[in-house]
């Protein structure tokens, strides 16, 4: 007798409904970018990126297994420790200009805001982002210092880092949404 697989497959279930995006969606890439600029503050302990998601463990030609889930509905996207104080910085990223359309998609959000306004009443800074200087304002709001993103390319500069470096970070931060001013040429 052949061995088929259920239907459910063994790993995390595939919607086969859902778009296969071709590269990186753009909340992904504000994502990615925010926590760049974040690795660069001295006050961050440690950066965590949190999924949220279902999959089926156990799986057998006898048993489906058991769904086990990956946090809880409305987890922030990213949480970061602040060295020395007992405070987590929750952050939401989503993609600029992003609005929730259907019923499904507005109950998610609406998780995400009660998951946001819980940390937020237990005295730790919690919002949405989708742009490089919602994230400086909030981190400033909540007194922990953000720095511009010229004033961290001149401390990459002091280091020593490569100018091809500190071109294509500020590159990657203006597409992030940060506000970066556009630096001189310089003539020979």
């Amino acid at each position: 007798m052949a061995y088929t697989l259920p239907p459910f497959g063994l790993g995390i279930v595939d919607d086969p409904k859902k778009r296969k995006a071709k590269g990186p969606t753009p909340e992904a890439k504000i994502q990615k970018t925010l926590i760049e600029y974040l690795k660069l503050l001295p006050w961050v302990a440690k950066i965590n990126r949190h999924n949220v998601g279902m999959a089926w463990m156990g799986a057998s030609k006898f048993s489906k297994g058991r769904p086990v889930k990956f946090c809880e509905n409305g987890h922030s996207d990213l949480s970061v420790e602040v060295k020395g104080q007992n405070r987590v910085v929750w952050i939401e990223t989503k993609a600029p200009g992003a609005r929730p359309s259907g019923k499904s998609q507005q109950a998610h959000w609406a998780e995400q805001e009660a998951f946001l306004a819980r940390k937020r009443n237990s005295g730790h800074p919690a919002f949405f982002c989708s742009a490089g200087e919602i994230l400086r304002t909030e981190l400033v709001r909540a007194g922990l210092a953000a720095p511009s993103v010229a004033e961290l390319a001149g401390m990459m500069r002091e280091r020593g880092d490569h100018t091809s470096t500190v071109a294509a970070f500020l590159r990657r931060m203006r597409e992030a949404y940060f506000e970066v001013p556009l630096s001189p040429r310089r003539t020979a």
